[in-house]
């Protein structure tokens, strides 16, 4: 059964007295519908999620900086990719005023600065949280973390730890509070968002509907272009850059791409996981007498899904740097078929909604 929201006072107002027909009134309750479960299914639980990994990761990290063993090494590194992951379900809901914030630039920019990393632990005479708030944002985040758990052998790295007078772990633990308070940040600023989302159902450029198909553009296009091209070596005549993988330390870069399909096909079906079935994009073309695209749309983000998976057989632990060494044809692959799924969306799935495509920053490379 679909999922059924109670409509806010204002929008049922707003919609008596707009001198809509029934058709346009049936139109918008059900974009409201839709938008409600994507806040009340989607963004607000992967923000959650986020907020309580990044905790459990700082928690995790002082407890390797107190007791700097193997175990603890990998209870952190472990708890780093569950947050990693965790965070790739809401960057298909960076949108409107949560956008606005540009928390998600302190989250995630990859790949890491290490120079500047380098120089701020090294070279600074002293930093503290403040001077973390206001380093660069490829020199914080998730990335920076990453490097500073995987970019050595956990011998090297624990060497490190144990080096009291190494000023690594005091910065690597400041890392993580910041983390953990910018994801407190951002969930709250989706908690005042949700509200405007759900009402925003026009279809113009500002509608919630058409940001979020737009997000979801754009999360496809970073795909194609910065997590599968430039890695292929679109940008160097072909010559593989394997350092240009989304998690060129961790290597699990095949497991973040996957989590941000998950979440796309997520918002498309609206089944959303645990038996929560609520209203998607599906749905909605269903309603305007468009469900023709349902099969395409499905079919290609099973492609995807289905040549992932075929390349997780070559790479169990998601490790992109070595299947674009020994197995680029599967790589290529992949991009040709998210390229495909591109398309379908930012031409067909769009025009056939009414919505607009926005100009991003993908877009003037």
């Amino acid at each position: 059964m679909k999922h059924v929201i109670v409509l806010p006072a204002l929008f049922l107002f707003l919609l008596a007295s707009s001198g809509c027909t029934d058709q346009e009134e049936r139109l918008l309750s059900v974009r409201a519908d839709q938008l409600a479960d994507v806040y009340t299914y989607g963004a607000k639980p992967a923000h959650e999620s986020f907020t309580g990994y990044a905790k459990a990761l700082y928690e995790s990290v002082n407890k390797l900086a107190q007791n700097p063993t193997e175990q603890t090494l990998s209870e952190a590194q472990d708890l780093w990719l569950k947050a990693t992951i965790a965070y790739k379900r809401c960057e298909l809901y960076n949108i409107g005023a949560v956008e606005r914030t540009y928390l998600s630039h302190r989250v995630h920019r990859w790949p890491a600065d290490t120079s500047a990393i380098y120089k701020f632990v090294y070279e600074s005479d002293y930093f503290d949280m403040d001077a973390v708030e206001r380093a660069g944002t490829y020199a914080v985040g998730l990335a920076a973390i990453e490097y500073l758990l995987f970019g050595a052998d956990s011998e090297a790295t624990l060497k490190v730890i144990e080096d009291y007078e190494d000023p690594t772990s005091n910065f690597l633990l400041l890392l993580t509070v910041h983390l953990y308070e910018v994801a407190e940040e951002l969930e709250q600023a989706w908690i005042n968002f949700s509200e405007d989302f759900i009402e925003s159902t026009d279809l113009g450029v500002f509608g919630s509907q058409n940001q979020l198909i737009n997000s979801m553009v754009f999360h496809l296009k970073e795909s194609v272009r910065y997590r599968l091209g430039k890695p292929l070596g679109e940008a160097t005549g072909g010559n593989v850059q394997t350092d240009l993988a989304e998690t060129p330390y961790a290597h699990v870069s095949l497991l973040t791409l996957k989590a941000g399909l998950l979440e796309f096909e997520r918002i498309l079906s609206g089944n959303y996981g645990d038996q929560t079935e609520g209203i998607g994009y599906y749905d909605y073309l269903t309603e305007i007498g468009e469900e023709a695209i349902v099969p395409r749309l499905k079919e290609s983000v099973n492609s995807v899904k289905n040549q992932i998976n075929e390349m997780a057989g070559l790479s169990p632990d998601g490790n992109l740097a070595f299947l674009l060494v020994d197995y680029p044809s599967s790589v290529e692959s992949l991009k040709t078929k998210m390229m495909d799924l591109l398309t379908l969306v930012k031409v067909d799935l769009i025009s056939l909604i009414g919505a607009t495509v926005t100009i991003n920053d993908t877009d003037a490379d």
